[in-house]
């Protein structure tokens, strides 16, 4: 009885000590990759003025394919300031898979915020939230003027 107490303390400690241990390691160096979200509906839910800023409710849908593949489900605010400024802000809900964590679809939450130049150039970055089953960063570049943008994420399966 001993010796099998003993055995299973070595084997933890040894676990532990050892992150190369297949299956032991909860997260290893994160995956890297890009994609492309298209837009395919949009609706105006609110616009309304805050002070000498106005303020533009939308609810999107987004098609996603790369290293996420699915859909995204996007509630944005864009904060247009009195001197020409683009403030935005989503919370978003992604459906899909990242093919190389393998077939498994995921449900998880991201939170974006970024900018939108004079010039109609969208620059954000995201990170899931909550306890997310592939944990992703990453940064969006596109343009006001089409409804497909690029993605690079950094990830853990």
């Amino acid at each position: 009885m001993a010796t099998r107490r003993f055995f299973a303390v070595v084997v933890a400690i040894t676990a532990l000590a050892n992150p190369f241990v297949p299956g032991l390691s909860a997260s290893g160096p994160p995956l890297a990759g890009t994609g492309l979200s298209t837009e395919t509906s949009s609706t105006v839910l609110s616009v309304r003025q805050a002070g000498p800023n106005l303020v533009l409710e939308q609810q999107n849908v987004r098609q996603d394919v790369g290293a996420f593949t699915g859909r995204v489900d996007e509630h944005l605010f864009l904060t247009i300031h009195a001197d020409g400024s683009i403030n935005l802000r989503a919370e978003a809900v992604l459906s899909g898979t990242y093919p190389a964590c393998g077939p498994d679809s995921v449900t998880q939450s991201i939170h974006l915020e970024g900018t939108v130049s004079p010039d109609g150039e969208i620059g954000a970055n995201f990170a899931t939230t909550g306890g997310a089953a592939v944990p992703v960063q990453g940064t969006v570049e596109g343009s006001l003027a089409s409804p497909t943008s690029n993605f690079e994420i950094s990830y853990h399966c």
